[in-house]
């Protein structure tokens, strides 16, 4: 019966909308759990009867095992009584168990999308193989002049059309944050329990789409920092009253697009916000190297530090941020943090809304080409050897903001043995930071697929992959990010 096509559509029926009868329950137990006003004889009635239409399904398909922990859950819920603090831990287990039997059961995922994710990407390859070469096309069409006009007419309109496919195939892999939004409510809710602290949890934004194979990092970034909000961030209610703060604490996750390639993700909190003389003593205690003490960024996610003294489960290793800060900043995206202490912490996560296409800017320096992310590049200026000033042996050049450093791309990869005192100036500007990147001269701007660094070549600071441009060559796409951090030129050309 398993290879019967018509019984493997029903199972991924029955494993979607199963799916989405957890999510609904899971998040009623955990509203009740947080709000008594919600534990009401209609909620209790409501998480019964999807019990009982998770149980009846389960049986329908042959599910033994997820029928009979459904009917455990159902029998533990009693019409017109409201839920005790036990019941609802105990759903909540109850919740994850079935979760759990049905993972692998088909390749359906939750957003309802049926097609295994490495299909869309082979076709999503395949499309950005047709651009290349059709760019390559129209290169041929447009050295043959006028006698191939009617060549031409043809080969834009074929362009339009897989302009329009590749689009819509880039769309499949676009889901909603909602399902991520819902696994970070139940990590505060468990983890304050854990706490014994009272923390409130505010979603908005749950409908803006991310793409599909970025959702496994942003859960995890996401999730370190939310443990770190309730565990760190959120006082004990006797100190929260003594400061004047209401008993309960909050958690506040929004989402919104912040361009047509990019999204924020924010979390913010109520609580103490980030303490750096705390960070700085346990960095000592450890015996961790700090790079810079006034850098709240360099402290928070120094690798294996940690306030806490003992290790938990959910903490006290102090890898989680260094390892989620490492895995955004790989796929192209940032973490900004605004600190009150005292009042809380915001941490906003900014990642591109797609891996698969990226619009960067050309730059050449000495006979080679880079790739520059265009969401990175605010100016573009030719600069005069008389513009370059030289402040504590490194370059800079004026502007109205002040004296902008400059980074020389040539040096930074060994083309090049000293700044070369002409040239053009890319400003690149991300999270309030700017630097120029003195290059040769800029080229086109164009869509691209950037591929990751095979692990085999190891990492190279300021690279964030490679792409294949329309005359089939290969070019390293630049990490902005990492160019922003790097140690400035110390060395000017005679």
């Amino acid at each position: 019966m398993g290879n019967n096509p018509l019984f493997g559509e029903l199972l991924d029926e029955f494993v979607i909308e199963s799916s989405r009868r957890l999510e609904t329950i899971e998040q009623a137990l955990l509203e009740i759990g947080e709000r008594p006003s919600a534990n009401t004889a209609e909620s209790v009635a409501d998480l019964r009867r999807e019990l009982h239409t998770l149980k009846g399904n389960a049986g329908m398909m042959g599910f033994r095992g997820i029928q009979s922990r459904a009917h455990e859950l159902e029998e533990c819920v009693v019409d017109g009584q409201p839920l005790t603090a036990e019941q609802t831990s105990f759903l909540l287990r109850g919740v994850d168990d079935i979760r759990a039997s049905m993972h692998g059961a088909t390749t359906a995922d939750r957003s309802g999308l049926t097609v295994p994710v490495a299909a869309v990407d082979a076709i999503v390859e395949l499309l950005a193989d047709s651009m290349i070469l059709g760019s390559r096309l129209a290169r041929q069409i447009e050295m043959l002049g006028d006698d191939a006009e009617p060549m031409a007419l043809a080969w834009e309109a074929l362009e339009k059309t897989l302009t329009a496919i590749h689009r819509r195939t880039l769309a499949l892999r676009l889901v909603p944050l909602n399902p991520l939004f819902a696994s970070l409510h139940r990590i505060v809710h468990d983890e304050s329990l854990s706490e014994g602290k009272e923390i409130h949890f505010i979603a908005t934004g749950g409908e803006t789409p991310l793409d599909k194979s970025l959702h496994h990092v942003a859960a995890e970034a996401l999730g370190h920092i939310v443990r770190n909000a309730v565990i760190h961030g959120i006082e004990p209610a006797e100190i929260r009253l003594a400061r004047g703060k209401p008993a309960a604490g909050s958690i506040r996750v929004s989402a919104v697009s912040s361009g047509a390639e990019e999204i924020c993700v924010t979390i913010e909190d109520d609580g103490a916000g980030i303490d750096r003389h705390l960070l700085l003593a346990a960095a000592e205690r450890k015996g961790l190297a700090v790079s810079d003490p006034n850098d709240l960024d360099s402290l928070l996610y120094l690798p294996g530090l940690s306030t806490l003294e003992e290790t938990t489960l959910s903490a006290g290793r102090g890898i989680g941020l260094s390892a989620s800060v490492t895995a955004v900043r790989r796929l192209g995206g940032r973490i900004e943090i605004d600190n009150r202490l005292g009042e809380g912490a915001a941490f906003r996560l900014f990642l591109p809304m797609q891996l698969s296409m990226v619009r960067v800017m050309l730059v050449e320096a000495d006979g080679e080409q880079y790739a520059v992310p265009l969401s990175a590049v605010a100016t573009v200026a030719r600069m005069a050897k008389t513009e370059l000033h030289v402040i504590n042996g490194s370059g800079a050049i004026g502007r109205r903001r002040g004296l902008l450093p400059l980074l020389d791309l040539g040096m930074t990869f060994g083309t090049s043995a000293a700044i070369r005192p002409q040239g053009t100036v890319i400003t690149l500007a991300v999270g309030g930071k700017r630097r120029g990147l003195l290059v040769d001269r800029p080229g086109a701007v164009l869509d691209c697929v950037v591929k990751p660094l095979d692990p085999i070549c190891g990492s190279t600071t300021g690279i964030l992959g490679t792409t294949i441009v329309s005359e089939g060559r290969v070019l390293l796409a630049l990490d902005p990010i990492a160019l922003l951090e790097r140690p400035l030129s110390v060395r000017t050309a005679a």
